[in-house]
């Protein structure tokens, strides 16, 4: 089977089973053979890529190996520089805004939030919030 474009493959792929489409990949020169694919797209990539030995495909580590692990002193260190950086933020005149927190630390409003409350039960910070011009506020009292 011949495939001109990536799309066409991946049409043909949504038609298939996955165990067709390991079959089909399986049966490809100079492939190590797979029991199953993770998903659709990864097998679509992996037979493109197979297809395609102009475009040699990135090999990844495994993701157990992909984590990076800290120790538990890096991660403490690494939380209080968050923390401080936050409460300097907070302690300036007018505070800091939910958004401007979430694109500084490229963090989700829940996290925001949840992070200000920590601050202040486990921390012991009293936090004023407010609404201003349509997006919550906060103060370091």
């Amino acid at each position: 089977m011949e495939f001109k474009t990536k799309a066409a493959l991946a049409e043909w792929a949504n038609d298939q089973t996955m165990a067709e489409i390991a079959a089909y990949y399986n049966g490809l020169p100079d492939v190590k053979p797979v029991k199953k694919f993770e998903s659709r797209d990864v097998a679509v990539t992996r037979i493109w890529a197979a297809l395609s030995p102009d475009k040699p495909m990135v090999a990844r580590k495994p993701k157990a190996a992909r984590k990076k692990a800290t120790s538990g002193r890096k991660q403490a260190k690494a939380s209080n520089t968050v923390r401080d950086e936050v409460v300097k933020l907070l302690s300036r005149a007018g505070g800091a805004t939910l958004p401007e927190l979430m694109k500084v630390f490229k963090w989700q409003a829940h996290s925001v939030r949840g992070f200000i409350s920590i601050l202040q039960s486990k921390h012991g910070c009293k936090i004023e919030s407010s609404k201003v011009d349509g997006a919550r506020s906060y103060h370091i009292k």
